[in-house]
């Protein structure tokens, strides 16, 4: 049965810090892309995973989201906000996602799986707008020190040489069976748009 205490910012940091060194890149990500100059760059934060670390870690807190489907002059998308609620505090942030509906690049199994075609961006942009909502409203230096460290252990370097890695050997494929394509690296799927605040 839990009970509720006053909130110990330095046991709360040392349960991230440690959740976090365990963890590893499980609490982080590092999308390369390409610059128009050509140099390779990298979109690097904490993941999903670690903002739910810290909303257990913080202890008294609760995230909750809400979907909606909107037809609007730009188009037919789903939105998704949500919520991340300090109970002890009282204080609250939200982030709102969007996703367009009729995403081209789902194209390929819309026609096989619309179930799936629908449930994979769903899901996507619930964890975006739950991650960015708990990032808000957390103790923001509890998150970079956890990003520093991930970054410390060259966690980035690593994800950025793999996904190139990967990127050559699919282009190299599309080459050989003619089917064209391009090697780049892109973080356009990684970039929604939305709206955060926090209060």
């Amino acid at each position: 049965m839990a009970v509720l205490r006053p909130r110990d910012l330095k046991l709360v940091e040392a349960r991230i810090m440690q959740e976090a060194e365990i963890a590893g890149e499980e609490f982080f990500y590092s999308i390369p892309f390409k610059d128009k100059e050509g140099n390779v760059k990298a979109l690097e934060d904490g993941s999903i995973d670690l903002a739910y670390a810290m909303m257990r870690d913080m202890g008294n807190c609760a995230v909750e989201t809400a979907v909606e489907d909107v037809s609007a002059p730009d188009g037919h998308h789903f939105q998704f906000t949500s919520t991340f609620i300090d109970l002890e505090t009282e204080a609250n942030s939200t982030c709102t996602v969007r996703r367009n509906a009729n995403d081209p690049r789902l194209a390929g199994i819309q026609g096989k799986d619309p179930q799936r075609a629908y449930a994979w961006p769903s899901a996507a942009a619930q964890s975006i707008s739950q991650r960015n909502a708990i990032k808000a409203g957390a103790p923001g230096v509890f998150w970079k020190k956890a990003v520093d460290l991930f970054k410390g252990m060259g966690v980035g370097l690593a994800q950025i040489e793999k996904a190139l890695g990967n990127a050559r050997k699919s282009g190299a494929k599309r080459r050989a069976s003619g089917s064209g394509g391009s090697t780049r690296p892109s973080a356009k799927a990684w970039s929604p748009r939305k709206a955060c605040s926090r209060r």
